[in-house]
């Protein structure tokens, strides 16, 4: 199983790593600018389709790192490329830059939220399992059992209700 995890995840990775390279490639010398946010943008479209896969596997541990795989690389790209990226009349100014920045910077806090609440999340579905194995390996309560009997609450004592009121006369 683990050979074939390791085999499906290299091919991923050949795969990828030859769509971005064509792209790269696809695109003039002028356009690399352009295929390398093109690119970055592509690997943050693949992390939700990466996440999303976990559904169809018991063991989804490819999914999981080809999400974080392609979060990390998208946004690497993308803040360096929008950082460090040439300047020039075709490309963006230095104030469009800083929006682009920002809006790089609001995507990484929400992809950042976004994996410490499901992180939280499968902390918590751990426990739950640990409990519940626990709870199916402990001896059920017997109704026969003595003990158990008295370990039961007793019933409430049954309070007196008043008598009815007699309505009023007219």
């Amino acid at each position: 199983m683990a050979l074939g995890a390791g085999l499906l995840a290299g091919l991923l990775i050949v795969i990828v790593a030859a769509i971005f390279y064509g792209i790269y490639l696809g695109l003039p010398e002028l356009d690399h600018f352009f295929a390398l946010l093109l690119i970055g943008s592509i690997a943050l479209i693949l992390a939700p389709v990466a996440y999303l896969s976990q559904a169809f596997s018991r063991d989804p541990v490819i999914q999981r790192g080809a999400t974080l795989g392609f979060l990390g690389m998208g946004f690497v790209v993308l803040f360096l490329t929008v950082a460090f990226g040439p300047t020039g009349d075709p490309f963006p100014s230095m104030l469009e830059r800083l929006g682009g920045l920002i809006v790089l910077a609001l995507l990484l806090v929400i992809a950042g939220a976004g994996i410490m609440w499901r992180m939280r999340g499968r902390a918590a579905d751990t426990a739950r399992q640990e409990h519940r194995a626990q709870w199916s390996q402990s001896p059920s309560p017997s109704a026969f059992d003595y003990p158990a009997a008295q370990a039961a609450p007793p019933p409430p004592a049954a309070v007196p209700s008043p008598p009815p009121s007699v309505p009023p006369s007219r």
